[in-house]
């Protein structure tokens, strides 16, 4: 009986459980065929480790281009592993005490359930009902994160505002969960306009956490908002030389990887550099084959190049 806990629900299942392994996911989640394969590897590995899978949000049309994270999801069947939390529930608090090892593996999982605004509005109308009812959930760091998200979706940008910017001040809180609080409190204030404060907010993002895509592309964002433009392009630069993260708290790099080579091509195309344009248009095409603005910009930079 669903009871408002999704680590409760969670739990019953794996108090159910005889097998070895423990693989938990979303009703929403798909696993594409080349990864299938991977589970049979993982599962024959010795029971002293939690494996970390990268965990890839769709967009419209089943696109896997959302935000992409690492994420623990297969543990050992163990008495003292257990799920907490009411909304997304996590067993990574059990594990840690329990001195496994984390292993990240580069396992792919597409998550479908935020693809639309119907489908995000109807879950931060359940998440928030849940979240409110809860009186722990304003007591720990990822609390104050999942009601600033869930504002996020209802666009209360105000709200959202004062739920990550507490988050970010949360003393003793793990180092991602401070990095998504920043980042999304970035956002949140580029959604309110106050883009000088969003440029605050990730430039000191980027000093803390030097190798967080999110962050740099804030800061980018909000120059050019701030009417900065040459700042703009020189920290896209940057960023087309940065490697993805692997990290728990995650990134937006499918979308900021498309729009780096999106914006580089049409600024090289503008200041009448057609070769190194059409270097960044081939990358772009290559990597967004069913991006139609990339294909495009390669034919017709390629047509204008071979004149």
């Amino acid at each position: 009986e669903w009871i408002g806990d999704f680590s409760y629900s969670r739990n019953l299942s794996v108090e159910k459980a005889t097998c070895s392994w423990i693989l938990w996911m979303d009703a929403d989640d798909v696993v594409p065929p080349p990864s299938q394969k991977d589970f049979l590897k993982w599962k024959k590995y010795p029971l002293n480790r939690i494996f970390q899978f990268r965990i890839i949000d769709t967009i419209e049309n089943g696109r896997p281009e959302g935000r992409m994270f690492s994420q623990a999801r297969m543990f050992p069947n163990r008495s003292d592993i257990r799920f907490s939390g009411k909304v997304h529930e996590s067993f990574t608090p059990a594990a840690l005490k329990a001195d496994l090892e984390f292993t990240k593996t580069e396992t792919v999982i597409w998550h479908t359930g935020y693809e639309t605004p119907e489908i995000r509005k109807r879950k931060a109308i359940r998440n928030l009902e849940i979240q409110k009812n809860d009186p722990e959930q304003e007591n720990s760091v990822t609390g104050l994160i999942e009601l600033g998200d869930s504002y996020s979706m209802f666009g209360n940008s105000e709200k959202a505002i004062e739920y990550y910017r507490r988050a970010t001040e949360f003393k003793g809180a793990y180092k991602e969960y401070i990095k998504t609080a920043m980042n999304k409190l970035g956002n949140a204030l580029m959604s309110a306009d106050d883009f000088a404060s969003a440029r605050d907010v990730f430039a000191e993002c980027t000093r803390k956490f030097p190798q967080s895509e999110d962050a740099f592309f804030g800061v980018a964002n909000a120059e050019y908002r701030l009417g900065n433009g040459t700042k703009t392009i020189e920290i896209f630069q940057k960023l087309y030389k940065m490697k993805p993260e692997n990290s728990e708290g995650g990134s937006q790099h499918l979308y900021i990887r498309m729009m780096v080579l999106r914006n580089l091509t049409i600024f090289e195309a503008g200041k009448g550099n057609m070769k190194g344009a059409l270097d960044y248009a081939r990358f772009f095409a290559r990597e967004y084959p069913a991006n139609e603005e990339a294909q495009l910009l390669f034919e017709k930079l390629k047509e204008e190049v071979g004149k």
